[in-house]
Protein backbone atom coordinates (compact mmCIF):
# COMPACT_ATOMS: atom_id res chain seq x y z
CA UNK A 1 0.00 0.00 0.00
CA UNK A 2 1.22 3.41 -0.74
CA UNK A 3 1.12 5.74 1.97
CA UNK A 4 -0.28 9.03 2.21
CA UNK A 5 0.94 12.40 3.35
CA UNK A 6 0.08 15.78 4.93
CA UNK A 7 2.02 18.60 3.18
CA UNK A 8 3.60 18.90 6.49
CA UNK A 9 4.27 15.57 6.80
CA UNK A 10 6.31 15.67 3.21
CA UNK A 11 8.15 19.31 4.66
CA UNK A 12 9.38 16.86 7.63
CA UNK A 13 10.47 14.40 5.83
CA UNK A 14 12.48 16.86 2.81
CA UNK A 15 14.16 18.49 6.13
CA UNK A 16 14.74 15.17 8.31
CA UNK A 17 16.40 13.79 4.79
CA UNK A 18 18.43 16.64 3.92
CA UNK A 19 19.64 17.05 7.51
CA UNK A 20 20.69 13.81 8.17
CA UNK A 21 22.22 12.64 5.13
CA UNK A 22 23.43 16.01 3.34
CA UNK A 23 21.28 15.89 0.35
CA UNK A 24 20.30 19.49 -0.87
CA UNK A 25 17.28 21.06 -2.06
CA UNK A 26 19.13 21.56 -5.90
CA UNK A 27 19.54 17.84 -6.41
CA UNK A 28 16.10 16.90 -5.25
CA UNK A 29 15.24 19.87 -7.35
CA UNK A 30 16.94 18.60 -10.25
CA UNK A 31 15.64 14.75 -9.67
CA UNK A 32 11.89 16.40 -9.96
CA UNK A 33 12.79 18.30 -13.00
CA UNK A 34 13.67 15.42 -14.45
CA UNK A 35 10.87 13.29 -13.98
CA UNK A 36 8.69 16.35 -15.02
CA UNK A 37 10.64 16.18 -17.85
CA UNK A 38 10.12 12.80 -18.33
CA UNK A 39 6.03 13.18 -18.56
CA UNK A 40 6.28 16.59 -21.00
CA UNK A 41 8.18 14.61 -23.46
CA UNK A 42 5.43 11.58 -23.19
CA UNK A 43 3.13 14.67 -24.21
CA UNK A 44 4.56 14.69 -27.24
CA UNK A 45 4.78 18.41 -26.75
CA UNK A 46 6.56 21.10 -29.22
CA UNK A 47 6.15 24.20 -27.18
CA UNK A 48 5.63 25.21 -23.38
CA UNK A 49 5.13 28.30 -21.49
CA UNK A 50 6.18 27.38 -17.96
CA UNK A 51 4.62 29.77 -15.26
CA UNK A 52 6.66 29.81 -12.10
CA UNK A 53 5.74 31.13 -8.27
CA UNK A 54 8.00 31.94 -5.27
CA UNK A 55 8.59 29.13 -3.82
CA UNK A 56 10.39 25.54 -4.56
CA UNK A 57 7.32 24.85 -6.49
CA UNK A 58 8.97 27.64 -8.68
CA UNK A 59 12.31 26.13 -8.91
CA UNK A 60 10.95 23.20 -9.88
CA UNK A 61 9.34 25.11 -12.87
CA UNK A 62 12.40 26.89 -13.67
CA UNK A 63 14.51 24.01 -13.44
CA UNK A 64 12.58 21.94 -16.05
CA UNK A 65 11.97 24.82 -18.31
CA UNK A 66 16.10 24.58 -18.47
CA UNK A 67 15.68 20.73 -19.29
CA UNK A 68 13.13 21.40 -22.03
CA UNK A 69 15.02 24.15 -23.79
CA UNK A 70 18.01 22.84 -23.88
CA UNK A 71 15.92 19.27 -25.43
CA UNK A 72 15.14 21.75 -28.41
CA UNK A 73 11.33 22.17 -26.82
CA UNK A 74 10.64 25.89 -27.69
CA UNK A 75 9.88 27.34 -24.10
CA UNK A 76 8.84 30.55 -22.59
CA UNK A 77 9.14 31.07 -18.68
CA UNK A 78 6.99 33.82 -16.94
CA UNK A 79 8.47 33.98 -13.45
CA UNK A 80 5.39 35.91 -11.73
CA UNK A 81 7.40 37.21 -8.26
CA UNK A 82 10.58 39.73 -9.04
CA UNK A 83 13.63 37.46 -9.43
CA UNK A 84 14.99 39.30 -6.33
CA UNK A 85 12.27 37.54 -4.06
CA UNK A 86 14.13 34.07 -4.78
CA UNK A 87 16.48 32.27 -2.69
CA UNK A 88 17.98 28.97 -2.65
CA UNK A 89 17.99 26.49 -5.12
CA UNK A 90 14.85 28.27 -7.10
CA UNK A 91 17.45 31.44 -7.87
CA UNK A 92 20.42 29.25 -8.85
CA UNK A 93 17.92 27.76 -11.46
CA UNK A 94 16.68 31.45 -12.50
CA UNK A 95 20.36 32.42 -12.64
CA UNK A 96 21.03 29.63 -15.16
CA UNK A 97 18.25 30.01 -16.93
CA UNK A 98 19.22 34.06 -17.58
CA UNK A 99 22.69 32.65 -18.75
CA UNK A 100 21.59 30.79 -21.13
CA UNK A 101 19.32 33.40 -22.65
CA UNK A 102 15.95 32.60 -21.15
CA UNK A 103 13.97 35.81 -20.36
CA UNK A 104 11.67 35.20 -17.32
CA UNK A 105 9.10 37.53 -18.14
CA UNK A 106 7.65 35.98 -21.69
CA UNK A 107 4.42 37.75 -22.54
CA UNK A 108 0.91 35.53 -22.03
CA UNK A 109 1.26 33.82 -25.35
CA UNK A 110 -2.24 34.80 -27.71
CA UNK A 111 -2.59 31.45 -28.85
CA UNK A 112 -2.28 28.53 -26.62
CA UNK A 113 0.75 26.47 -26.02
CA UNK A 114 0.72 22.66 -26.71
CA UNK A 115 2.03 22.66 -23.07
CA UNK A 116 1.38 25.00 -19.82
CA UNK A 117 3.59 24.14 -17.01
CA UNK A 118 1.50 25.80 -13.83
CA UNK A 119 4.87 25.70 -11.41
CA UNK A 120 2.87 28.46 -8.77
CA UNK A 121 2.48 26.70 -5.98
CA UNK A 122 2.73 23.49 -4.21
CA UNK A 123 0.93 21.69 -1.14
CA UNK A 124 1.82 24.21 1.01
CA UNK A 125 -0.31 26.40 -0.02
CA UNK A 126 -2.74 27.60 2.85
CA UNK A 127 -4.61 30.96 1.38
CA UNK A 128 -6.43 31.81 -1.61
CA UNK A 129 -5.35 33.36 -4.72
CA UNK A 130 -5.51 36.96 -5.63
CA UNK A 131 -4.13 39.35 -8.06
CA UNK A 132 -1.99 38.28 -10.50
CA UNK A 133 -1.50 34.84 -8.72
CA UNK A 134 -4.96 34.55 -9.40
CA UNK A 135 -5.28 35.82 -12.93
CA UNK A 136 -2.84 33.63 -13.62
CA UNK A 137 -4.65 30.51 -12.43
CA UNK A 138 -7.74 32.27 -14.90
CA UNK A 139 -5.55 32.38 -17.17
CA UNK A 140 -3.95 28.91 -17.50
CA UNK A 141 -7.87 27.43 -17.01
CA UNK A 142 -8.58 29.37 -20.08
CA UNK A 143 -5.38 28.07 -22.20
CA UNK A 144 -6.84 24.00 -21.03
CA UNK A 145 -10.16 24.99 -22.39
CA UNK A 146 -8.64 25.94 -25.78
CA UNK A 147 -7.04 22.97 -25.91
CA UNK A 148 -3.61 23.14 -24.22
CA UNK A 149 -2.22 20.14 -21.95
CA UNK A 150 -1.52 21.56 -18.66
CA UNK A 151 0.79 19.98 -16.26
CA UNK A 152 0.50 21.09 -12.26
CA UNK A 153 3.62 20.55 -10.34
CA UNK A 154 3.24 18.50 -7.00
CA UNK A 155 -0.77 19.96 -7.03
CA UNK A 156 -2.68 22.53 -9.11
CA UNK A 157 -2.70 26.08 -7.71
CA UNK A 158 -4.84 26.93 -5.24
CA UNK A 159 -5.97 23.42 -4.18
CA UNK A 160 -5.30 22.56 -0.57
CA UNK A 161 -2.42 20.06 -0.26
CA UNK A 162 -4.21 18.84 3.33
CA UNK A 163 -7.61 18.65 2.28
CA UNK A 164 -8.40 19.08 -1.77
CA UNK A 165 -10.75 22.05 -1.49
CA UNK A 166 -9.83 24.95 -3.65
CA UNK A 167 -8.72 27.71 -1.54
CA UNK A 168 -10.21 31.23 -2.89
CA UNK A 169 -12.25 31.92 -6.39
CA UNK A 170 -10.76 29.50 -8.57
CA UNK A 171 -7.75 26.29 -8.87
CA UNK A 172 -6.11 25.17 -11.76
CA UNK A 173 -7.61 22.17 -13.44
CA UNK A 174 -4.90 20.37 -14.88
CA UNK A 175 -4.79 17.69 -17.26
CA UNK A 176 -1.60 15.74 -15.67
CA UNK A 177 -0.18 16.38 -12.30
CA UNK A 178 3.08 14.93 -11.24
CA UNK A 179 3.35 14.42 -7.05
CA UNK A 180 7.05 13.77 -5.75
CA UNK A 181 7.37 10.41 -4.07
CA UNK A 182 4.26 9.73 -1.70
CA UNK A 183 0.15 10.92 -3.07
CA UNK A 184 -0.76 13.58 -0.75
CA UNK A 185 -4.21 14.18 0.65
CA UNK A 186 -5.11 16.69 -1.50
CA UNK A 187 -4.82 14.86 -4.65
CA UNK A 188 -7.25 11.95 -3.34
CA UNK A 189 -9.97 14.08 -2.10
CA UNK A 190 -12.65 16.02 -4.20
CA UNK A 191 -12.65 18.56 -5.86
CA UNK A 192 -8.55 18.24 -6.04
CA UNK A 193 -8.81 15.06 -7.41
CA UNK A 194 -10.59 16.13 -10.29
CA UNK A 195 -8.49 19.09 -10.74
CA UNK A 196 -5.46 17.35 -10.19
CA UNK A 197 -6.37 15.27 -14.24
CA UNK A 198 -4.19 12.04 -14.83
CA UNK A 199 -2.09 12.14 -11.04
CA UNK A 200 1.33 10.80 -11.58
CA UNK A 201 3.90 9.58 -8.41
CA UNK A 202 6.88 9.74 -9.22
CA UNK A 203 10.14 8.98 -6.90
CA UNK A 204 12.99 11.78 -6.57
CA UNK A 205 14.73 9.99 -4.18
CA UNK A 206 13.79 10.18 -0.96
CA UNK A 207 14.38 7.30 1.85
CA UNK A 208 10.50 5.75 3.21
CA UNK A 209 10.27 7.89 7.24
CA UNK A 210 11.22 5.92 10.12
CA UNK A 211 7.40 6.25 11.15
CA UNK A 212 5.55 5.54 8.49
CA UNK A 213 2.41 7.81 8.65
CA UNK A 214 -1.11 5.86 9.70
CA UNK A 215 -2.50 6.40 5.91
CA UNK A 216 -2.09 4.12 2.87
CA UNK A 217 -3.85 3.94 -0.46
CA UNK A 218 -5.35 0.79 -1.29
CA UNK A 219 -4.45 -0.73 -4.99
CA UNK A 220 -5.23 -3.80 -6.73
CA UNK A 221 -2.67 -5.22 -6.58
CA UNK A 222 -3.00 -4.90 -2.01
CA UNK A 223 -6.48 -6.59 -3.34
CA UNK A 224 -4.83 -9.23 -5.11
CA UNK A 225 -2.82 -9.98 -1.96
CA UNK A 226 -5.56 -9.84 0.84
CA UNK A 227 -8.00 -11.80 -0.76
CA UNK A 228 -8.59 -15.08 0.60
CA UNK A 229 -7.26 -18.23 -1.72
CA UNK A 230 -10.37 -20.93 -2.70
CA UNK A 231 -8.61 -24.12 -2.15
CA UNK A 232 -9.93 -26.63 -5.08
CA UNK A 233 -11.22 -29.16 -2.27
CA UNK A 234 -13.27 -26.66 -0.55
CA UNK A 235 -16.71 -26.91 0.90
CA UNK A 236 -19.58 -24.91 1.51
CA UNK A 237 -18.70 -24.41 4.54
CA UNK A 238 -15.17 -23.09 4.02
CA UNK A 239 -16.61 -19.78 3.28
CA UNK A 240 -19.16 -19.35 6.53
CA UNK A 241 -22.94 -18.94 7.29
CA UNK A 242 -23.78 -15.58 7.09
CA UNK A 243 -26.70 -13.67 9.14
CA UNK A 244 -28.30 -10.86 7.16
CA UNK A 245 -31.09 -9.38 9.63
CA UNK A 246 -33.04 -6.56 7.08
CA UNK A 247 -35.81 -5.02 5.42
CA UNK A 248 -39.39 -4.01 6.60
CA UNK A 249 -42.84 -3.35 4.98
CA UNK A 250 -41.90 -1.16 1.59
CA UNK A 251 -38.54 -1.99 2.20
CA UNK A 252 -37.91 -5.54 0.60
CA UNK A 253 -35.62 -4.45 -1.59
CA UNK A 254 -32.88 -3.23 0.28
CA UNK A 255 -33.02 -6.75 1.74
CA UNK A 256 -32.76 -8.72 -1.68
CA UNK A 257 -29.67 -6.62 -3.06
CA UNK A 258 -27.89 -7.38 -0.05
CA UNK A 259 -28.50 -11.20 -0.03
CA UNK A 260 -27.21 -11.24 -3.72
CA UNK A 261 -24.43 -8.90 -2.61
CA UNK A 262 -23.80 -10.93 -0.51
CA UNK A 263 -23.90 -14.66 -2.45
CA UNK A 264 -22.01 -12.75 -5.12
CA UNK A 265 -19.28 -12.31 -2.70
CA UNK A 266 -18.58 -15.86 -2.57
CA UNK A 267 -20.12 -16.56 0.86
CA UNK A 268 -20.81 -20.68 1.67
CA UNK A 269 -24.20 -20.16 3.30
CA UNK A 270 -26.50 -16.92 3.24
CA UNK A 271 -29.63 -16.80 6.25
CA UNK A 272 -31.91 -13.94 6.10
CA UNK A 273 -33.42 -12.87 8.92
CA UNK A 274 -36.36 -10.59 7.73
CA UNK A 275 -40.20 -9.94 8.30
CA UNK A 276 -42.62 -12.94 7.88
CA UNK A 277 -45.16 -11.27 5.45
CA UNK A 278 -43.74 -8.54 4.31
CA UNK A 279 -40.69 -9.39 2.90
CA UNK A 280 -39.59 -13.48 3.54
CA UNK A 281 -41.76 -14.36 0.10
CA UNK A 282 -40.12 -11.87 -2.05
CA UNK A 283 -36.63 -13.34 -0.80
CA UNK A 284 -37.56 -16.86 -1.50
CA UNK A 285 -38.65 -15.93 -5.06
CA UNK A 286 -36.03 -13.46 -6.27
CA UNK A 287 -33.05 -14.80 -4.13
CA UNK A 288 -33.80 -18.71 -3.78
CA UNK A 289 -30.12 -19.60 -2.70
CA UNK A 290 -30.73 -17.33 0.53
CA UNK A 291 -32.42 -19.19 3.22
CA UNK A 292 -35.02 -17.24 4.81
CA UNK A 293 -35.99 -16.86 8.62
CA UNK A 294 -39.54 -15.20 8.86
CA UNK A 295 -39.29 -12.82 12.11
CA UNK A 296 -42.83 -11.39 13.36
CA UNK A 297 -42.91 -7.57 13.33
CA UNK A 298 -43.17 -7.14 17.05
CA UNK A 299 -40.97 -5.91 19.68
CA UNK A 300 -39.95 -8.96 20.85
CA UNK A 301 -38.45 -10.26 17.67
CA UNK A 302 -35.38 -10.10 18.91
CA UNK A 303 -36.17 -12.66 21.64
CA UNK A 304 -36.89 -14.95 18.53
CA UNK A 305 -33.80 -13.95 16.83
CA UNK A 306 -31.16 -15.07 19.30
CA UNK A 307 -31.02 -18.91 19.15
CA UNK A 308 -31.03 -17.98 15.49
CA UNK A 309 -27.70 -16.67 16.09
CA UNK A 310 -25.81 -20.15 16.82
CA UNK A 311 -23.65 -21.10 14.31
CA UNK A 312 -23.59 -18.44 12.59
CA UNK A 313 -19.96 -16.75 11.45
CA UNK A 314 -20.51 -13.25 11.63
CA UNK A 315 -23.71 -11.23 10.72
CA UNK A 316 -25.19 -8.25 8.93
CA UNK A 317 -27.73 -5.51 10.00
CA UNK A 318 -30.04 -2.57 8.58
CA UNK A 319 -30.59 -2.32 4.90
CA UNK A 320 -34.38 -1.69 4.96
CA UNK A 321 -34.68 -2.26 8.56
CA UNK A 322 -36.39 0.74 9.80
CA UNK A 323 -36.55 2.15 13.08
CA UNK A 324 -39.56 0.82 14.94
CA UNK A 325 -39.22 -0.88 17.99
CA UNK A 326 -39.30 -4.31 16.08
CA UNK A 327 -35.70 -2.93 14.42
CA UNK A 328 -34.50 -1.75 17.73
CA UNK A 329 -35.47 -5.14 19.74
CA UNK A 330 -33.25 -7.22 16.01
CA UNK A 331 -30.05 -4.41 16.45
CA UNK A 332 -30.29 -5.21 20.61
CA UNK A 333 -30.02 -9.03 20.38
CA UNK A 334 -27.26 -9.15 17.83
CA UNK A 335 -25.48 -6.33 19.34
CA UNK A 336 -25.06 -8.50 22.56
CA UNK A 337 -23.86 -11.68 20.31
CA UNK A 338 -20.56 -12.67 20.11
CA UNK A 339 -20.55 -12.38 16.24
CA UNK A 340 -18.24 -9.90 14.26
CA UNK A 341 -21.68 -7.41 12.98
CA UNK A 342 -21.53 -5.28 10.15
CA UNK A 343 -23.89 -2.22 11.01
CA UNK A 344 -25.51 -0.35 8.17
CA UNK A 345 -28.18 2.34 7.32
CA UNK A 346 -31.10 2.48 9.97
CA UNK A 347 -29.03 -0.05 12.11
CA UNK A 348 -26.47 3.01 12.65
CA UNK A 349 -29.44 5.70 13.11
CA UNK A 350 -30.75 3.75 15.67
CA UNK A 351 -27.38 3.62 16.98
CA UNK A 352 -27.12 7.40 17.01
CA UNK A 353 -30.63 7.61 18.81
CA UNK A 354 -30.00 5.49 21.51
CA UNK A 355 -26.25 5.20 21.67
CA UNK A 356 -26.42 5.11 25.56
CA UNK A 357 -28.29 2.08 25.68
CA UNK A 358 -25.48 0.41 23.53
CA UNK A 359 -22.37 -0.17 25.38
CA UNK A 360 -19.05 -1.41 23.77
CA UNK A 361 -19.33 -4.42 21.92
CA UNK A 362 -16.58 -7.00 22.98
CA UNK A 363 -16.60 -8.53 18.74
CA UNK A 364 -15.77 -7.30 15.90
CA UNK A 365 -17.78 -4.48 14.55
CA UNK A 366 -17.79 -2.54 11.45
CA UNK A 367 -19.93 0.60 10.69
CA UNK A 368 -20.88 1.86 7.34
CA UNK A 369 -22.41 5.41 7.17
CA UNK A 370 -22.39 7.59 4.52
CA UNK A 371 -21.55 11.63 5.88
CA UNK A 372 -24.79 11.88 6.93
CA UNK A 373 -24.97 8.94 8.82
CA UNK A 374 -21.87 9.60 10.35
CA UNK A 375 -23.04 12.75 11.37
CA UNK A 376 -25.68 11.67 13.60
CA UNK A 377 -23.49 9.06 14.73
CA UNK A 378 -20.55 12.12 15.81
CA UNK A 379 -23.56 14.15 16.98
CA UNK A 380 -21.86 17.49 14.96
CA UNK A 381 -21.57 18.31 11.14
CA UNK A 382 -18.26 16.20 9.69
CA UNK A 383 -16.33 17.93 7.36
CA UNK A 384 -12.84 15.85 7.11
CA UNK A 385 -13.12 12.09 6.07
CA UNK A 386 -9.99 11.06 7.67
CA UNK A 387 -10.80 13.05 11.30
CA UNK A 388 -14.14 12.39 10.97
CA UNK A 389 -13.74 8.48 10.56
CA UNK A 390 -11.13 7.95 13.00
CA UNK A 391 -13.14 9.62 15.32
CA UNK A 392 -16.18 7.21 15.33
CA UNK A 393 -13.70 4.21 14.95
CA UNK A 394 -12.09 5.37 18.47
CA UNK A 395 -15.50 6.34 19.82
CA UNK A 396 -17.22 2.81 18.91
CA UNK A 397 -14.03 0.57 18.63
CA UNK A 398 -14.85 -0.25 15.57
CA UNK A 399 -13.70 -0.41 11.97
CA UNK A 400 -15.37 2.72 10.28
CA UNK A 401 -16.27 2.59 6.41
CA UNK A 402 -16.77 6.21 5.94
CA UNK A 403 -18.78 6.58 2.44
CA UNK A 404 -17.81 8.55 -0.30
CA UNK A 405 -15.89 9.70 -3.52
CA UNK A 406 -12.79 8.80 -1.77
CA UNK A 407 -14.09 5.90 0.80
CA UNK A 408 -11.81 6.49 4.36
CA UNK A 409 -11.75 2.65 6.27
CA UNK A 410 -10.11 3.64 9.39
CA UNK A 411 -9.54 1.46 12.41
CA UNK A 412 -9.47 2.63 16.31
CA UNK A 413 -5.49 2.63 16.73
CA UNK A 414 -5.65 4.85 13.93
CA UNK A 415 -4.24 3.17 11.36
CA UNK A 416 -6.55 4.42 7.66
CA UNK A 417 -6.71 3.69 4.47
CA UNK A 418 -8.34 5.03 1.06
CA UNK A 419 -10.34 3.42 -1.54
CA UNK A 420 -10.37 5.20 -4.54
CA UNK A 421 -12.38 3.25 -6.69
CA UNK A 422 -15.71 3.68 -8.03
CA UNK A 423 -17.81 6.30 -10.07
CA UNK A 424 -20.73 8.22 -10.33
CA UNK A 425 -22.98 5.51 -11.21
CA UNK A 426 -22.83 3.97 -7.57
CA UNK A 427 -24.76 7.05 -6.63
CA UNK A 428 -28.19 5.42 -6.66
CA UNK A 429 -30.64 3.75 -3.81
CA UNK A 430 -29.58 0.45 -2.87
CA UNK A 431 -25.74 0.58 -3.73
CA UNK A 432 -24.47 1.03 0.01
CA UNK A 433 -26.93 -2.02 0.56
CA UNK A 434 -24.96 -3.59 -1.76
CA UNK A 435 -21.96 -3.37 -0.20
CA UNK A 436 -23.25 -4.70 3.14
CA UNK A 437 -23.60 -7.80 1.11
CA UNK A 438 -20.34 -8.16 -0.30
CA UNK A 439 -18.80 -7.03 3.31
CA UNK A 440 -20.64 -9.35 5.13
CA UNK A 441 -18.85 -12.11 2.73
CA UNK A 442 -15.80 -10.97 3.09
CA UNK A 443 -15.68 -11.68 6.97
CA UNK A 444 -17.58 -14.79 6.58
CA UNK A 445 -14.67 -15.97 4.61
CA UNK A 446 -11.98 -15.13 7.13
CA UNK A 447 -11.23 -11.96 6.70
CA UNK A 448 -10.34 -9.63 9.38
CA UNK A 449 -12.82 -6.43 9.66
CA UNK A 450 -10.47 -4.12 8.31
CA UNK A 451 -9.23 -5.24 5.37
CA UNK A 452 -12.78 -6.88 4.34
CA UNK A 453 -13.83 -3.19 4.70
CA UNK A 454 -11.34 -2.05 2.57
CA UNK A 455 -11.69 -4.65 0.22
CA UNK A 456 -15.06 -4.66 0.01
CA UNK A 457 -15.39 -0.85 -0.51
CA UNK A 458 -12.80 -1.86 -3.82
CA UNK A 459 -14.68 -4.57 -5.59
CA UNK A 460 -17.75 -2.63 -5.11
CA UNK A 461 -16.06 0.47 -6.55
CA UNK A 462 -14.57 -1.63 -9.65
CA UNK A 463 -17.71 -3.19 -10.49
CA UNK A 464 -19.89 -0.33 -10.73
CA UNK A 465 -16.23 1.17 -13.14
CA UNK A 466 -17.40 -2.00 -15.12
CA UNK A 467 -21.09 -2.00 -15.33
CA UNK A 468 -21.52 2.19 -16.22
CA UNK A 469 -19.23 0.45 -19.52
CA UNK A 470 -22.25 -1.41 -20.20
CA UNK A 471 -24.85 0.52 -18.53
CA UNK A 472 -23.88 4.37 -18.72
CA UNK A 473 -23.25 6.63 -15.40
CA UNK A 474 -27.27 6.95 -14.74
CA UNK A 475 -28.93 3.70 -15.79
CA UNK A 476 -27.16 1.36 -13.49
CA UNK A 477 -29.45 0.05 -10.57
CA UNK A 478 -28.65 -1.45 -7.21
CA UNK A 479 -29.66 -4.56 -8.26
CA UNK A 480 -27.78 -4.75 -11.74
CA UNK A 481 -25.00 -4.44 -9.03
CA UNK A 482 -26.10 -6.85 -6.92
CA UNK A 483 -25.49 -9.37 -9.53
CA UNK A 484 -21.98 -8.35 -10.35
CA UNK A 485 -18.74 -10.53 -10.50
CA UNK A 486 -17.54 -8.90 -7.66
CA UNK A 487 -13.78 -10.51 -8.82
CA UNK A 488 -13.50 -10.34 -12.28
CA UNK A 489 -9.82 -9.81 -13.23
CA UNK A 490 -9.01 -11.13 -9.71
Amino acid sequence: MKMVLTPKQMQCIERDVMQRTGIESLLLMERAALELLRLAQGLGIRDAYVICGPGNNGGDGLALARLLHLEGVRTQVRLLPPPDRLQGAALKNADVLRALGLALDAPWPSSPPGLVVDALFGTGLSRPLTGEYLQAVQRINAYRRAGSQVLAVDIPSGVDGATGRVLGEEAVHASHCVSFQWPKRGHLFYPGRELCGQLHVVSIGLPAPKEAPQLAVLDEEDVRFLLPKRPPDAHKNRFGHGLLIAGSRGMAGAALMSAQAALSGGIGLLSCACPRHSVAPYLQAQVPAAMAYPLPETPRAGERLVPFLSGKTAAAIGPGLGRSETALSLLCAVWASSLPLVADADALNLLAQYAKDFPLRNAPLVLTPHPGEAARLLGRPVDDPVADARALAQTWQAVCLLKGATTVIAAPEGTALLNLSGCSALATGGSGDVLTGLLLSLLCQGMAPLEAAAVAAYLHGRAGERLAQEFGDRSLNAWQLAHANFFSGF
